[in-house]
């Protein structure tokens, strides 16, 4: 088992028990997985920023939906306003109608009465002529 393990000083001159071209290895390999963490970390963040946007979006179309549902409402309230109001102004034309009648029956009738009792003055001033 000795026998397997070389020890060897490299040019920093410290001590290695892994033969050189391994510890090149090593090393290159340390380098390589250092790159790959660092393009995992920038992925990580790219894809936080993508999250982020996302959610962003997300909650500007749930206000956009809500402001779009509130004008639909607001929009049918003022027509169903607008139905009651003209309902309303209907009624009130009716009761006006039938107020204009119910008058102009009453003026026809004092009208009638008017020319009755004209009628009637004159017959008298007639009589006592």
């Amino acid at each position: 088992m000795a026998d397997d393990i070389s020890i060897s000083i490299d040019a920093d001159n410290k001590i290695r028990t892994l033969p050189a071209e391994s510890f090149r290895e090593a090393e290159q390999l340390e380098e390589q997985i250092q790159g790959f963490v660092e393009k995992m970390e920038t992925f990580s963040n790219t894809v936080q920023s993508l999250i982020d946007i996302t959610a962003a979006q997300a909650a500007q179309i749930e206000k956009e939906k809500l402001n779009a549902v509130g004008q639909r409402l607001k929009v049918q309230m003022e027509t169903d306003n607008r139905k009651r109001r003209q309902h309303q102004l209907q009624i009130l034309i009716r009761e006006k109608e039938a107020t204009l009648e119910r008058l102009a029956i009453n003026y026809a009738s004092l009208e009638k009465v008017e020319k009755e009792q004209l009628s009637i003055i004159e017959k008298l001033s007639n009589n006592e002529a």
